[in-house]
């Protein structure tokens, strides 16, 4: 059994990334825009940023060290 991912299994791992982090920031974005509370507000700002943080590094630094650095053989 290969450990190396073919293709599609690379974008489908990516979209399944894409779409849970689409439904926080949706939920987040709601927070920070539309509620009067400031601890509201800021916690939104918070999901917002660590979403978009998590989601960079999930689908592009984190492939990347793991083909030059994971686990050969």
């Amino acid at each position: 059994q290969s450990r190396i991912y073919t293709w599609p299994e690379r974008l489908t791992l990516s979209a399944f990334i894409v779409q849970g982090a689409s439904t926080t920031v949706a939920a987040a974005s709601f927070l920070v825009f539309k509620c009067d509370a400031d601890f509201f507000q800021t916690f939104g700002a918070f999901v917002l940023w660590t979403t978009t943080v998590s989601s960079v590094v999930a689908t592009t630094v984190f492939p990347a060290s793991v083909a030059l650095w994971g686990a050969h053989g």
